[in-house]
């Protein structure tokens, strides 16, 4: 029925992006905190962070190993996005490290196939203007940044407890969207084994990984600490909030011109300033004590984050 009224399948990718990021920032940049009023070690709260992307690094490809060959990309990504929904609801319910471990280890395992299966499906969507996918990719942004001051003042008001609520609610809408939405049942890359072949053989993408993973460690720094961080310096949820929506709003301007920035300064370069960015934005968490500074240099998240990305 939409589509006769002109909706295109592209509305359904971006309102995906939109509920999808939503939803992650109701939860993830606040998990941290949740932890630490159970009261886990910093070690625990270490531990729970990491085994997030160390469980998406593994299940990832398996994932994408069954959807290619069984051709049910739709299945599996719905299947995936109830799976963290229902998974959710147990991490809720649970206050001891001993259960929060093999939860949050599915939680991680069902939330990695998401964004391949969506990626995929609409880089086949705009297959003859692949340089599109930073427009349409910004909708996450667009979600992520509306989002996170009103979550960061739900809990603020209602307590930690509400980003679950938040979440669920979030993701049934991208739920529903998802039985909407144009999924490619083109695969998904490779074979895993002719994939590890052609990386270990190619030292072009040793580099390349070696340059991603350190990226991706800084980055994971901030994302799973900066809101503790945050806290020991006395910042109000709300002002965590908002910090979220400054980074996320720098993301935007980023995504929308990324065909011509690429076109522009090409991979290397872009690559070495978003490394150069981030390392300045740690440095300067390391010595700063006012939150109001920490929003401040929010603002380089973007022209970091997203032109690794």
């Amino acid at each position: 029925m939409l589509a006769w009224l002109g909706v295109k399948p592209e509305f359904w990718s971006k309102a995906f992006y939109f509920f999808f990021y939503a939803a992650i920032a109701a939860i993830f940049p606040f998990l941290v905190l949740y932890y630490d009023s159970l009261g886990l070690s910093g070690y625990q709260i270490g531990f729970l962070a990491g085994i997030l992307p160390l469980v998406t690094l593994f299940s990832a490809p398996l994932w994408g190993g069954l959807a290619d060959r069984t051709h049910r990309h739709r299945i599996l990504l719905i299947a995936a996005v109830f799976g963290t929904i229902v998974i959710i609801i147990l991490i809720s319910r649970s206050l001891e490290f001993i259960w929060l471990f093999p939860l949050i280890s599915l939680f991680a395992f069902f939330i990695a196939p998401i964004m391949p299966i969506v990626d995929n499906s609409v880089m086949e969507l705009i297959a003859n203007n692949r340089d599109r996918y930073g427009k349409l990719r910004l909708w996450g942004s667009v979600g992520w940044a509306a989002a996170s001051p009103f979550i960061g003042l739900l809990i603020e008001r209602s307590g930690l407890s509400s980003m679950f609520i938040a979440y669920i609610v979030l993701m049934v809408i991208g739920l529903l969207i998802s039985l909407q939405m144009t999924v490619s049942q083109a695969g998904i890359g490779t074979k895993y084994w002719t994939g590890l072949r052609s990386l270990l053989s190619n030292p072009g993408w040793w580099r390349f990984l070696v340059a991603v993973f350190v990226f991706g460690f800084g980055t994971a720094v901030i994302n799973s600490y900066l809101f503790l961080y945050m806290d020991e310096l006395g910042a109000s949820k709300t002002l965590m909030g908002f910090s979220l929506t400054l980074a996320t709003v720098s993301e935007v301007p980023i995504l929308f011109y990324s065909g011509r920035l690429l076109n522009r300064f090409g991979i290397t370069s872009l690559m070495v300033f978003a490394m150069i960015l981030l390392a300045v934005r740690l440095l300067a968490f390391s010595v700063i004590g006012l939150p109001v500074l920490v929003v401040f240099f929010q603002i380089l998240h973007g022209p970091a984050y997203s032109v690794m990305w």
